[in-house]
């Protein structure tokens, strides 16, 4: 083969990631649940086409626009207090005092030494740092789509869900799912 010709396939196969932009479909799924895909992509016709083939072999569809405005766009931070040996409870206690100084809006405990921190994403870097001083290790600190309503799902609608989550994860392209489900 000519050397010219390997040269523009491999020129082909180069991704310019300068061109992409950030795109976030609504995808309906079993029993009304809604799930967010944030994409980040130079060739949004080919992702939708790919999109679109994933979603109705597990017969799901695009949003109509109608369930964005269940989730909101939020600073997340997760964080393992270095102290030990407490309890959930505790946990909860403690991180719910450290949220109010540090300007978190909620708290949740993951086990007896994560919590999980809400806030604004301008305020993303500054309760971090505040966690961080007041002895939490951060384990990761994002922005990402918080359901404000939650929607129970059957247990077979479940499998479905997760069969899909699958498929869409092992696109390059994506780079972030939401969903509603409780």
């Amino acid at each position: 083969m000519p050397v010219a010709s390997i040269q523009s396939i491999l020129r082909s196969c180069q991704v310019d990631k300068s061109k992409a932009v950030r795109y976030v479909f609504e995808i309906k799924g079993p029993g009304g649940c809604f799930i967010l895909c944030e994409v980040f992509t130079d060739q949004l016709q080919q992702l939708k086409n790919n999109l679109a083939t994933i979603l109705k072999k597990h017969n799901f569809q695009y949003g109509d626009g109608g369930g964005q405005h269940l989730f909101k766009e939020k600073g997340v931070i997760i964080a393992e207090l270095e102290e030990s040996g407490t309890s959930e409870d505790e946990l909860l206690e403690i991180a719910t005092s450290h949220a109010i100084e540090s300007g978190a809006e909620d708290v949740t405990v993951v086990d007896n030494v994560t919590a999980r921190f809400i806030c604004d994403i301008p305020n993303l870097q500054e309760v971090a740092g505040s966690l961080e001083r007041q002895g939490y290790m951060i384990v990761s600190a994002n922005q990402e789509w918080v359901a404000v309503r939650l929607h129970q799902l059957a247990d077979t609608d479940l499998t479905v869900v997760d069969a899909l989550y699958r498929k869409l994860e092992a696109l390059s392209e994506v780079t972030q799912l939401a969903d509603n489900i409780a």
